[in-house]
């Protein structure tokens, strides 16, 4: 049986590896997504931002027991950045605040 304490220190350490994973997508994707916005702003900024962090739940859930590499991270996030360009619709930004 799991104790509570070490299953708090898990979820802080998982909780710690997505946003060190969201702080590498957004350094290099959120830039450039929000540029490619029709509105600029501070809510879509932010939605931005959402984007990344749902990204980086993403990449935690696919690749990160597997692989531990930044250059795979950033080629991943560029693909998905690609893909939210190409599209040019709200589809690859989450919904409004």
């Amino acid at each position: 049986m799991i104790d509570a304490e070490k299953l708090k220190v898990f979820e802080q350490a998982v909780h710690e590896e997505i946003i060190s994973i969201a702080v590498c997508l957004a350094n290099n994707f959120a830039k450039l997504i929000y540029q490619s916005a029709a509105e600029k702003g501070y809510n879509n900024y932010v939605n931005c931002l959402t984007q990344m962090l749902d990204w980086s739940h993403e990449y935690y859930q696919r690749f990160y027991h597997e692989v531990h590499s930044t250059n795979l991270l950033v080629a991943w996030g560029n693909q998905k950045a690609q893909e939210c360009l190409q599209s040019r619709k709200t589809a690859c930004m989450p919904a409004k605040l």
